[in-house]
């Protein structure tokens, strides 16, 4: 059960950063300095540009404290961690791209 609840908090963190990162006015200098550092069609400002590409890497930022904590509790070598954090790590950030479309942000 608490696999399940960690599951759930993590893909609501990374829904969370994603839409902190591409649509909330808090973020907005952030984002203009980022469009002006990387360019109009940058690679920067087009990962800003779309839900799925910003949760990937904000998914791997939610999924690491996630890492330690298999490491530190359930004895998990850092190697085996890593290697079940890749797909672990895209499966959140397509929940979380699925949550942002529901709620209508993209």
């Amino acid at each position: 059960m608490i696999y399940l609840v960690a599951l759930v908090i993590t893909v609501a963190l990374t829904a969370s950063l994603t839409r902190l990162a591409r649509i909330d006015k808090i973020a907005a200098p952030w984002r203009v300095k980022v469009r002006a550092w990387s360019g109009e069609h940058g690679f920067f400002t087009d990962l800003l540009e779309c839900s799925r590409c910003t949760s990937i890497w904000t998914s791997a930022i939610a999924v690491l404290p996630a890492l330690g904590l298999a490491v530190a509790y359930l004895d998990l070598p850092w190697l085996a961690a890593i290697i079940l954090g890749i797909p672990v790590s895209k499966a959140v950030a397509y929940l979380a791209y699925l949550l942002l479309r529901v709620e209508g942000e993209d």
